[in-house]
């Protein structure tokens, strides 16, 4: 199943909070993100939201659009155990993040 920005169960308010959260927030603070997906991510190495956000821009290289981009996290995350209904959430969220400091790199909704 990829990436599906309308399946997000993450409300706007939490959202907004997250947009305007420092970049060396716990990863927990990501939307979507729990203690087992971050247990899981820590295990991977990935203990900071810079970290997660690099994991994210690795798969964004030269010809590989949005589409293919998102799912490529969603690849990852379910790789990772990172529940179904929180996949698209975390992406959105961290898409909308990354779109602040890198203008045009996300379409947010």
């Amino acid at each position: 199943m990829p990436f599906d920005r309308s399946k997000s169960l993450i409300k706007e308010d939490a959202k907004a909070a997250f947009l305007l959260s420092e970049w060396n927030s716990p990863l927990v603070d990501v939307p979507g993100i729990g203690p087992k997906t971050a247990e899981k991510l820590q295990s991977k190495g990935i203990t900071t939201l810079y970290q997660l956000a690099g994991v994210f821009l690795t798969f964004k290289a030269a010809g590989v659009d949005e589409e293919d981009w998102c799912n490529k996290m969603w690849e990852y995350l379910a790789s990772i155990g990172c529940p179904g209904g929180h996949r698209a959430g975390v992406i959105d969220c961290l898409g909308e993040k990354l779109c602040l400091a890198f203008p045009g790199i996300y379409t947010p909704q």
